[in-house]
C-alpha cells in the first residue's frame, strides 16, 4: 500500500504534515499540542483541558458564537479533546473550504483571549462535566482504576482535573501555561485530503510567537503499584476494571500487546467473550484493550455484571488469563492479526483517521509509522510471543476497582485469584 505523505519542519521548529488523498472530497486539519494532563503539577491538574474548553470561547476577532456559527456554515465537523499526553484540535470539512478551516482553527489555538467573564462560565460548566463523569459508572471506574495503577505519578491524574482546582484556576494561570506549553516546537499540524503539500506550507501562517521557548519535560519511568478499591453505589449493575503493568508506545512488546489483547477480549469471537458471556450468560459487556504511553502502560479487562456474580465473572477472567499464558491456538492467532491488519489498512483509507494517525505518530515517534511497516512487525510477532508476554503481565501485580453493589466482592479471594 503505496502512502503519500510529507513532512516539514519549519525554522521555528513547528511541523507541518501532509497526507495526500486523491480520491478525498474533504480535508481534515488537526492541530496536535504535545501537552496533557501528564505534564500538569498536581496545582495545575485540568488546565489542559480547561484551556481546550476556552479556546472556543472567543478571540481577538471572533465570539464563542462566530467561532460555532463559521464552523457550521461550512457544514465542518469540529472538535478537540485532551489526553494525557495531548490536546488536539480538529475539523473536517469540504476540500474548498481548507483555507476557512485551517483560519478557524489557528486563531482558536493562536488567538483566544481566554475573557475572564467566559472563564468564570466555563469552569462552572466543567463542573457540570466532572459531576456527570462521577456520576457515569464506566467513566468513574476507569478513573479510579488509573489513580490505582499509578498514584505517585501524573499519568494517574484526571485527564478532566480535580474539582478544587477548576474552582482556583484563573486567567493568569492558563496564560502561562499557553505561553510555556502552546509553542511551535511542540506543535504538528497534520492536514489529510487532495491538497499538495507545497500549498499547504504556504497556507500554515506564522500565527506562533516562535520567541516562547518551549518548556521540557522529563518523565521518570512510572511505577505502577495496583490495588484494589471498591466504590459503594446503588446501581443495578457492578462495573468493574482489572488492570496488569502493561507496554509502552515504544516497547518491543507493543504490537504484541494487541494481537494478546484481540485474542483475549476484543471482538464477538475473543475468549473472554465466548466464555464469560456466550457459554455462561455472565455478564453484557466484557472486553480487553492496551492503554500505551510514553514509558508506562496498562493492559486492561472491563466488565458489568450483577452483583451477585461478581466473584464468578472473576474466577473465569482468572481461569482465560492463565490459559493463555501456554495455550493460542493458530486460528485464534492468525485471526487476530488479520483483524489488525484490516482495521490499520481500514483506517488509512478514512480521511479524518489517515490525518489523525499521521499527527499522533509524529507526536509520539517523531516520524510516521508506514502501513507496510505495521505489517510486518505483525507479521514478526510469534504465538511463543504472545504466550511469553501473557506471563510476563498477568504476574503478581494488578490493579481492581468496581462501582456498584459491591458488598458481595471479598477483596482477599479477588487478590488470590490474580496472584500466583
Amino acid at each position: 500500500m503505496k502512502e503519500d505523505y510529507k513532512i516539514s519542519v519549519l525554522d521555528n521548529e513547528l511541523t507541518i504534515a501532509s497526507a495526500k488523498l486523491e480520491h478525498s472530497a474533504i480535508v481534515a486539519i488537526n492541530v496536535l499540542i504535545k501537552v496533557g494532563s501528564r505534564h500538569e503539577s498536581i496545582k495545575l491538574n485540568g488546565i489542559s483541558h480547561l484551556i481546550e474548553h476556552m479556546s472556543f470561547k472567543g478571540t481577538k476577532t471572533r465570539s464563542a458564537t462566530q467561532i460555532a456559527e463559521e464552523f457550521e456554515n461550512l457544514g465542518a465537523h469540529f472538535n478537540a479533546y485532551t489526553s494525557r499526553e495531548t490536546t488536539v484540535f480538529y475539523a473536517v470539512g469540504l476540500k474548498e473550504h481548507y483555507q476557512k478551516l485551517l483560519d478557524l482553527l489557528l486563531d482558536i489555538v493562536c488567538e483566544s483571549t481566554y475573557d475572564e467573564n467566559e472563564l468564570e462560565k466555563e469552569k462552572g460548566v466543567i463542573l457540570q462535566e466532572i459531576a456527570q463523569s462521577n456520576d457515569n459508572p464506566d467513566e468513574h471506574v476507569f478513573e479510579e482504576i488509573q489513580k490505582l495503577c499509578f498514584p505517585e505519578s501524573s499519568i494517574g491524574y484526571p485527564v478532566i482535573g480535580l474539582q478544587k482546582n477548576v474552582k482556583a484556576f484563573c486567567r493568569n494561570d492558563i496564560l502561562n501555561f499557553v505561553k510555556n506549553n502552546y509553542t511551535p516546537k511542540n506543535i504538528v499540524i497534520s492536514v489529510s485530503g487532495n491538497l499538495d503539500h507545497d500549498f499547504i506550507l504556504k497556507t500554515v501562517t506564522s500565527s506562533f510567537n516562535s520567541n516562547n521557548k518551549n518548556t521540557e519535560y522529563t518523565f521518570d519511568k512510572p511505577i505502577f503499584a495496583g490495588g484494589t478499591k471498591l466504590i459503594k453505589r446503588d446501581l443495578d449493575q457492578v462495573h468493574l476494571v482489572l488492570s496488569f503493568n502493561g507496554c509502552s508506545y515504544d516497547s518491543e512488546d507493543y504490537y504484541t500487546t494487541h494481537v494478546l489483547s484481540s485474542i483475549l477480549g476484543d471482538g464477538l469471537s475473543s475468549r473472554l467473550f465466548i466464555e464469560i458471556r456466550e457459554k455462561f450468560g455472565l455478564v453484557y459487556a466484557i472486553q480487553s484493550f492496551a492503554s500505551p504511553y510514553h514509558n508506562a502502560g496498562t493492559f486492561n479487562i472491563f466488565a458489568g455484571t450483577d452483583s451477585e456474580n461478581v466473584m464468578q465473572v472473576l474466577i473465569k477472567v482468572s481461569e482465560e488469563l492463565q490459559k493463555i499464558k501456554s495455550d493460542v491456538t493458530k486460528l485464534e492467532f492468525e485471526r487476530a492479526k488479520n483483524k489488525f491488519k484490516s482495521s490499520l489498512m481500514m483506517s488509512r483509507e478514512v480521511t479524518s483517521q489517515r490525518g489523525s494517525e499521521l499527527a499522533n505518530d509524529i507526536a509520539t515517534y517523531g516520524r510516521y509509522i508506514e502501513c507496510q511497516e505495521v505489517v510486518e512487525k505483525i507479521d514478526q510477532v510469534k504465538i511463543s510471543d504472545v504466550c511469553s508476554l501473557a506471563d510476563k503481565i498477568f504476574a503478581d501485580k494488578f490493579a481492581f476497582a468496581a462501582i456498584g453493589k459491591v458488598k458481595r466482592i471479598d477483596e482477599g479471594n479477588v487478590l488470590n485469584l490474580f496472584v500466583k
